[in-house]
């Protein structure tokens, strides 16, 4: 089996075609995005059984795939696979484990590098459910935050089962294929704040059977799940932007600057 899968599918789609996530829903307006991955796919597949004769091998039948690309993706800040952006901007919170005192009590906060965090001023928190240990709170802002999509970008969240399902079936259709594709790998939160068990109910059986496959996980968004520690942590613009303030750390600054958050508003700073 061959699997090749894209990332970063909803910064390629603004950048090359000038389309967001509505657009793409909207199988004539994006049209040409469309064809796009429907070419390479037929590529993909070409390329699949040359190399297969080359090796004496039989043709593979899987070839076009989307896999989660958690770990690709995030090294380069893009949307993972064919999944919209979760946050706009948010905390990415890491552990720091402290030391045992001599009645081996756990002090929390004597890491030296979360002393120098501290001395910087990212936020930081002492952990009542893991004792001893400590979180600090990066700042992170996707790429796609720095793009000029403004009120046009679509999170996770903001989406409707039904846009959600439109997307992997269009997806399915022009990168899969109908034959020889494996499928898109994709969690789709159903959040349990709007959606009951008998809504979830009717979306599961409305949709589900028209696509291959789809994970499905009822959930409930960041504020409502009540944990003292999220290893991510959504904030709102103007709480990052003085979270960003008020840390003292050239590398950080290079990386996310105000003017990203200008871009955000749709009005990019010269």
């Amino acid at each position: 089996s061959i699997g090749i899968g894209p990332t970063g599918l909803h910064e390629w789609a603004w950048v090359r075609f000038g389309l967001d996530f509505g657009d793409l829903l909207d199988e004539a307006r994006s049209r040409p995005f469309w064809d796009m991955m429907s070419r390479l796919s037929e590529a993909a597949k070409e390329e699949g059984d040359f190399y297969a004769a080359e090796l004496g091998r039989p043709a593979p039948l899987t070839v076009t795939t989307v896999k989660p690309a958690g770990t690709t993706s995030r090294l380069f800040g893009l949307t993972e696979g064919a999944h919209l952006p979760a946050r706009r901007q948010y905390l990415r919170w890491v552990m720091f484990q402290g030391t045992k005192d001599e009645n081996g009590a756990w002090m929390p906060g004597t890491d030296q590098l979360l002393r120098d965090y501290e001395a910087r001023g990212y936020p930081i928190r002492n952990l009542r459910s893991f004792p001893g240990m400590s979180i600090v709170g990066f700042p992170t802002l996707p790429l796609i935050q720095s793009l000029g999509l403004g009120e046009r970008l679509t999170t996770a969240p903001e989406a409707s089962p039904a846009q959600h399902y439109r997307w992997l079936h269009l997806l399915e259709r022009h990168w899969i294929g109908a034959e020889r594709g494996n499928q898109v790998s994709y969690t789709l939160k159903v959040f349990t704040d709007l959606h009951g068990l008998e809504s979830f109910r009717e979306i599961v059986l409305e949709h589900q059977p028209r696509v291959r496959c789809c994970a499905v996980l009822p959930s409930r968004p960041d504020h409502l799940l009540g944990y003292e520690y999220l290893p991510e942590e959504e904030v709102s613009e103007d709480r990052f932007a003085a979270i960003l303030a008020g840390i003292s750390d050239p590398a950080l600054h290079e990386m996310i600057d105000l003017a990203h958050l200008q871009c955000a508003s749709g009005v990019c700073p010269i």
